[in-house]
């Protein structure tokens, strides 16, 4: 998913094959910028461990990670009424890059739906956005894919296990 260049980069054979020491073809485009959302309400192990994987095939100059928080505001009565997302550390705009949102389980699609519109109102847009989570139900997908058509999910597991009827 991230945007790629043919290039050539010599090899340590290079040295002893000249003209035949190097490794020609696709590589991760060195000037590709990444920004890795770190969704507290939802879990921050799978963010970590992507920002590790990226910063170790992109510059570390071309990756950040994003904290955003999200805590649930309620009324008197208990019923939730919107999110508060003050706590949040954002290191900027994100136009042009890839905006990924791992997350231990896509449930409602509610978390990721409000995440990315915050990002699209406030800070730009990105060239391409990716859904991580670990566990995905179709309700899940519908609600994200409606709101956002071109989101690319992939998810390790699809739960249907407590889907209605005619969702399934």
């Amino acid at each position: 998913e991230l945007p790629r260049i043919e290039s050539e980069v010599p090899t340590r054979m290079a040295a002893t094959h000249a003209g035949r020491g190097a490794y020609r073809g696709p590589m991760f485009d060195p000037s590709a910028q990444a920004v890795v959302v770190d969704i507290i309400r939802a879990g921050i192990v799978p963010s970590q461990v992507c920002f590790e994987l990226l910063t170790a095939v992109l510059s570390e100059s071309s990756v950040r990670l994003d904290h955003l928080t999200m805590a649930r505001l309620s009324d008197a009565e208990g019923h939730v009424t919107g999110v508060d997302l003050s706590g949040s550390k954002i290191g900027g705009r994100v136009d042009g890059a890839t905006l990924i949102l791992p997350d231990p389980m896509g449930a409602t699609g509610v978390t990721t739906v409000r995440a990315l519109r915050h990002y699209l109102e406030n800070y730009g847009r990105p060239k391409k956005i990716i859904a991580l989570p670990m566990i995905a139900t179709p309700e899940y997908l519908r609600a994200v894919l409606e709101e956002f058509p071109d989101l690319v999910v992939y998810t390790a597991r699809l739960d249907r296990g407590m889907s209605d009827p005619e969702v399934l």
